[in-house]
Formats: structure tokens, sequence, C-alpha cells
């Protein structure tokens, strides 16, 4: 009783007119709930619902924020898959998950992505994510660098330098170089750089630097790893 509660403005907002995206009061509600940042929030359910609160995946996730049924579903409230269509109940549940994970990874937002895709009882560290997971992690910053964009836009400013964002890891130096000359080939304009980091090859991009046509040739580059 009290979840619905506390969820009423959203519910009888979530819906409005004009809102620049979909169930924009549900996420505002549940960003501030659970302290989750607004732009990483809208990222994971851009990329993995795209905002479809009827939404369902051959592994039983459901709605907006693709919760698991029964497990993850259960563990966050929920009582009949039927609630995960709720889109204000289903954000709130995922808003409440990436709350948890990052108190479980201390705030790392890498794992805390990997471990929401992945599950949590299979990433301990970076060196346990595999190649399809990295890639899911790597377009849920770019859609976060897409809709902070959006946002700051709406807002009348502009980005800032923060908006450095890791977009791919290397085991191999000689890999993450042909890799870099490829994007740079294929996404002339945008800002990469190379950094060495424990043993890996990281490839960071400069989110300010692009544009929406780059931004469309970067998500080809990087394919759903569903």
């Amino acid at each position: 009783m009290k979840l619905w509660i506390a969820l009423l403005p959203a519910l009888l907002f979530c819906n409005t007119a004009g809102a620049e995206f979909p169930f924009r009061g549900c996420f505002d509600l549940a960003s501030r709930r659970h302290n989750i940042d607004l732009d990483l929030l809208l990222a994971v359910a851009s990329v993995e619902s795209n905002w479809d609160a009827d939404a369902r995946s051959n592994a039983n996730a459901h709605g907006v924020m693709q919760i698991r049924w029964p497990l993850t579903a259960k563990h966050l409230g929920s009582r009949r898959v039927a609630e995960l269509y709720n889109p204000c109940l289903n954000i709130d549940m995922g808003a409440r998950y990436l709350r948890e994970l990052s108190d479980i990874y201390k705030g790392d937002e890498h794992l805390v992505l990997a471990a929401y895709n992945y599950g949590p009882t299979r990433i301990r560290s970076r060196k346990d994510i595999p190649a399809t997971v990295q890639k899911y992690v790597s377009r849920v910053n770019l859609q976060r660098v897409k809709i902070s964009q959006e946002m700051n836009s709406l807002a009348g400013s502009n980005l800032t330098s923060s908006d450095i964002i890791e977009l791919i890891r290397f085991n191999h130096h000689s890999r993450a170089k042909r890799y870099l000359e490829t994007l740079k080939k294929q996404i002339p304009g945008a800002r990469f750089t190379l950094k060495n980091q424990a043993g890996t090859t990281i490839i960071y991009l400069d989110g300010a630097s692009l544009t929406p046509d780059s931004r469309y040739r970067l998500a080809l580059l990087i394919p759903d790893s569903k």
C-alpha cells in the first residue's frame, strides 16, 4: 500500500502530453526515491525495452525495465506478473534494483550495468564481464549521452567535459588500436581516446562530440547484445 501511495503522483501524470520521454513523471519520481541519476534510468529503459510498457523477452523479462519473473520480480516486491506491466511500478522496481546493485558494487556504474543485464551472481569484477554484456554496457552509456544532450538542450544548457564515457574494453592493445581506427573512419568528427589500465585497453568517447548522425553510426557498430 505504501508503494502505491508514494507512486500516486507519477501514476496520475506519467502519460502527460508533451513530456519529452514516455512515462517521464514515473522516471522522475523513481529517480528521486532511489537516488539514481535520471539520465541513467532513462538510458537503461531505452536499451532494455525502448520504453515499451508491454515488452516481454525470451528470458521472461517484462515491462519498461525488463524485470525478470519470478526471482528478480519477487525480490523487488512483485506478487504477480501482471504488475510488471504497470509502467510506473515497473520503473520503480528497476530503479530500486539499480540502487541495490550500486550499493553492492560501491557505485561502479560499469559493474552495475553489467550485473543488471547479466545478473549479480555472475559479476564480481570487470574480468567477469563477457563481450556481449560489455556491448550492452556500451549501448546504455551511449544512450545516456544522447538523453543527456536532449535533456540539456531542453533546459537550454550545454554538456560539460564530464561526458567522457567508457565505450569498450579489449584484452589486447593491438585489437583496441585496430577497432579505434575503424571507429575513426566510420564516425568522423567523434573524439576517442585510448587508455591502458590493469592489463586492458579502454576506448573512451567524448559524448559531447557526437552528432545525431554519428550516434546512429556508432549504434550500428555496437549491436544489440540481446
